[in-house]
C-alpha cells in the first residue's frame, strides 16, 4: 500500500531539509542587489608559500636518498630542483616523475 509519507532516513543519512513554500510576493530587486554588493568578495585561492615548497623539496630529496642506495637519484635531484621560486609544485612533481621514470628505464636495461 503506497504511503504519502517519505521513507524514514537511514541511520547515516541527513534528515530531509524543510520545504520552503513558494510565494507569489514580488522580489525587491534593489534590496537583493544591495545584499549582493555588501557581501564580501570570495576569497582568492591561497597560494602555497615558498617555504612550504622548499620543505616539500627537502622532504622529497630525503625520502628518495634513503630509497636509492647508490645515490644516482640524489645526484639527479640536486640538478632537478634549483632554488627557483618561479617553479610551481606541479612542475616540481612532474620533473621528479620524469627523473624516476628515466631511472627505472635505465635499471630495466641494466637488468636485461
Amino acid at each position: 500500500v503506497p504511503s504519502d509519507e517519505p521513507p524514514a532516513p537511514a541511520s547515516d543519512d541527513k534528515p530531509p531539509a524543510p520545504e520552503v513554500p513558494m510565494t507569489s510576493d514580488p522580489v525587491d530587486e534593489e534590496a537583493a542587489c544591495g545584499l549582493l554588493k555588501s557581501a564580501p568578495p570570495p576569497a582568492a585561492p591561497a597560494e602555497e608559500p615558498a617555504t612550504d615548497l622548499e620543505g616539500l623539496r627537502k622532504e622529497a630529496r630525503d625520502v628518495l636518498r634513503i630509497a636509492v642506495d647508490d645515490g644516482r637519484l640524489a645526484a639527479a635531484l640536486g640538478k632537478l630542483t634549483p632554488a627557483s621560486p618561479d617553479k610551481s609544485l606541479a612542475e616540481i612533481r612532474a620533473e621528479a616523475g620524469r627523473v624516476l621514470l628515466k631511472m627505472a628505464d635505465e635499471e630495466a636495461v641494466v637488468e636485461e
